[in-house]
C-alpha cells in the first residue's frame, strides 16, 4: 500500500524541507528523480503550493542525526585509525562516544 506525504511551501521551514528530503532518501528515491509538485486547483496558472512524495510499502531507512557531532572530531578519529593501519584500539573511547551519539 502506497502512502503520499506532502509539504506545503507556505510557511515551510528548512527543518520541514530536511525532513521531506530525509524521507525521500530513506525510501531510496534517487537524486535524479523529479520532485512531484502540487499545484493549486482551479487556477489558470500552474502555481505550485506544495511538494509530494509517494512512498511504497518497503521499509524506510533513517539517516543518523549527525547535528550534535563535530565533523572535525569524526575526521580526526578516523584519521587516527587509518594512521595506525586500521588498529582502532587507540581510538576506542572516541569511537564509543561517536557510536553513542549516533544511537
Amino acid at each position: 500500500m502506497a502512502m503520499k506525504i506532502s509539504v506545503a511551501l507556505d510557511q515551510m521551514t528548512f527543518g520541514d524541507l530536511y525532513n521531506f528530503v530525509d524521507l525521500a532518501r530513506g525510501a531510496r528515491i534517487g537524486s535524479e528523480q523529479a520532485v512531484n509538485q502540487v499545484v493549486y486547483p482551479q487556477t489558470d496558472e500552474d502555481a505550485v503550493y506544495g511538494l509530494e512524495l509517494e512512498l511504497d510499502s518497503s521499509p524506510i531507512r533513517t539517516a543518523p542525526d549527525m547535528s550534535g557531532i563535530a565533523r572535525d572530531h569524526v575526521v580526526a578519529v578516523l584519521e587516527s585509525v587509518i594512521e595506525s593501519d586500521g588498529d582502532a584500539r587507540g581510538a576506542l573511547e572516541e569511537l564509543r562516544e561517536l557510536r553513542d551519539l549516533l544511537a
